[in-house]
C-alpha cells in the first residue's frame, strides 16, 4: 500500500508542498504586526547562524546590515536587539512594565526557580526589592559630604587595608608585567565579602582565584546565544534527571563548576540568620521567606556578579588611564567614570530581557514572549566615536550621550 501510495507523488508535488510550507513558515513569522527587519533564516529553527562562538560579532554586523534594530527568530523565539541609546530607554523606562527578566535554560537548572538575576517571577521581584531596600537603610549622610545626599556606608578601614595590599604587591613586582585582573578580582571578592557579611573571607589568593576562574569559565558559556539557553523551558527537568542529555549539551561541566562555587561559599559564609550583616538582615526580611537553597543561591549570585564587573571595570579603567594619562592633577571626575565604562563595557550585551506585553517601537511591533537584548557595546562604541569626532563640552552632552554600565530601566 504504501509503495503505491508513494508511487503516486511526484517530484512537483514535493516541490509544491516544499513552498507552501515556506510560505506559511514566513507569513507566521509576521502575524504578529510589523517585526523590526532581520535575517530570516531557516523554517523552524531559524537564525542558527548567530549561536555559538561567533555570536557576538555576527550581532554586531547586523547592525551595519540592518539598522538600530533588529529582528529574528531562533528555536520559535523571537529576539529583538536594540543598537541605540534612545530605543534602549524607550523599551527599558517608556515600556518598563512591559517588560521583565528573561530565564535562560541553563542559569533555570542550576538556579532552582532561587535567586534574583535570572527570574520574573513575584517571588524574584519581591526579593530584588527587599535587597533594595536593605541597601537604602545602610546608607547615610557622611559628614564628608557636602551634597546632602545618601552614600553607602562602606568598611573604609578593610577597603583601605586592601588596597594598600594590592599597592604593595604592585610594588613588589618592581614594574614587571602583571596579570591585573587576577589582582583587582581578589581585592574587589575580599572587599564585598566584607560587606556582605560584615567579616573578613578566611579563603587564600588563590582559593578566591580559582573559584573566580570557575565563575568566569560559567559565564562565558552561558551567554544568550547557545542552543542549549534558548531550548524550551520543559527541558530544564530533562536536563535536571537524565545525566545524557547534559552531557549531550555539554552542560555537565558547568554544573560541576557552579555546585563546587556554591559549596565553597556557603561553608565559608557559615551561619547568617542572627547576624546583623546586609546579607542576614535579607534572609532574615519577615516578607521573603527564604528557603536553605534561597540563601545559598543569594550569596552565590551578589559575589559572583559583584565582583565580576568591579574587578573588570577597575581593569579597563588600569587600560584606559594606561592609554590616557590625565594631563592634569589627577582628579576622579564623572566624565572619567563615563569614559571608563564606555571603553569597559563590561556587560556588552546586558541581561536578556523578556517582554510581558506587546508594544511598539519606533514603528515596529514588539510582541509578547519575546527575547529583548540591549546591545550595549554598540551604544559605547558608537558615543566613543562621536566623542573623538565632535569633542564636545560637559554642558553640551546630552542624555543619549551618557554611558550605560550595566542596564537601563527599573532594578527590580
Amino acid at each position: 500500500m504504501w509503495t503505491i501510495l508513494f508511487s503516486t507523488i511526484s517530484t512537483t508535488h514535493v516541490i509544491t508542498l516544499v513552498l507552501c510550507f515556506i510560505i506559511i513558515y514566513l507569513l507566521y513569522i509576521q502575524r504578529s504586526g510589523k517585526l523590526p527587519p532581520g535575517p530570516i533564516g531557516w523554517p523552524l529553527i531559524g537564525c542558527i547562524s548567530c549561536l555559538g562562538n561567533d555570536a557576538f560579532r555576527k550581532i554586531q554586523h547586523y547592525n551595519k546590515t540592518y539598522g538600530d534594530i533588529v529582528s529574528f527568530r531562533i528555536y520559535g523565539k523571537t529576539i529583538i536587539i536594540l543598537y541605540s541609546y534612545d530605543l534602549i530607554q524607550e523599551a527599558a523606562n517608556v515600556n518598563r512594565s512591559k517588560v521583565g527578566r528573561y530565564t535562560m535554560v541553563v542559569n533555570d537548572l542550576l538556579a532552582e526557580n532561587s535567586g534574583i538575576s535570572n527570574y520574573d517571577t513575584p517571588k524574584a521581584i519581591e526579593t530584588r526589592k527587599a535587597f533594595l531596600r536593605h541597601v537604602h537603610n545602610s546608607m547615610k549622610t557622611t559628614e564628608n559630604n557636602e551634597d546632602g545626599k545618601l552614600h553607602l556606608v562602606m568598611p573604609q578601614n578593610m577597603i583601605t587595608s586592601q588596597i594598600n595590599a594590592l599597592i604593595r604587591q604592585l610594588r613588589m613586582l618592581q614594574g614587571k608585567p602583571v596579570n591585573v585582573l587576577q589582582l583587582m578580582r581578589c581585592t574587589v571578592w575580599r572587599i564585598i565579602w566584607n560587606f556582605l557579611f560584615s567579616k573578613e573571607c578566611q579563603l587564600t589568593d588563590q582559593q578566591i582565584s580559582d573559584t573566580l576562574d570557575y565563575i568566569s569559565s560559567n559565564n562565558l558559556q552561558n551567554q544568550l546565544f547557545q542552543t542549549r539557553q534558548l531550548l524550551p523551558s520543559f527541558c530544564v527537568h530533562i536536563f535536571k534527571h537524565i545525566r545524557l542529555a547534559r552531557r549531550l549539551f555539554k552542560i555537565e561541566d558547568i554544573a560541576y563548576k557552579h555546585k563546587t562555587v556554591r559549596q565553597l561559599i556557603d561553608s565559608n559564609v557559615g551561619e547568617e540568620k542572627n547576624t546583623n550583616s546586609l546579607f542576614g538582615q535579607l534572609i532574615n526580611d519577615p516578607k521573603l521567606n527564604l528557603t536553605k537553597n534561597d540563601i545559598s543561591r543569594l550569596a552565590y549570585e551578589f559575589l559572583a556578579a559583584g565582583t565580576d564587573t568591579t574587578s573588570l571595570t577597575l581593569t579597563w579603567a588600569c587600560d584606559y588611564f594606561a592609554r590616557a594619562p590625565p594631563k592634569d592633577t589627577f582628579k576622579l571626575s564623572p566624565d572619567i567614570f563615563d569614559m571608563v565604562h564606555r571603553w569597559a563595557s563590561v556587560v556588552p550585551l546586558s541581561l536578556p530581557h523578556v517582554v510581558r506585553e506587546s508594544f511598539s517601537l519606533k514603528g515596529y511591533h514588539i510582541p509578547r514572549s519575546s527575547i529583548l537584548v540591549y546591545n550595549l557595546y554598540a551604544v559605547h562604541n558608537n558615543q566613543l566615536k562621536s566623542l573623538i569626532n565632535n569633542k564636545p563640552q560637559l554642558n553640551e552632552m546630552k542624555e543619549s550621550d551618557k554611558p550605560i554600565p550595566f542596564s537601563l530601566g527599573k532594578l527590580y
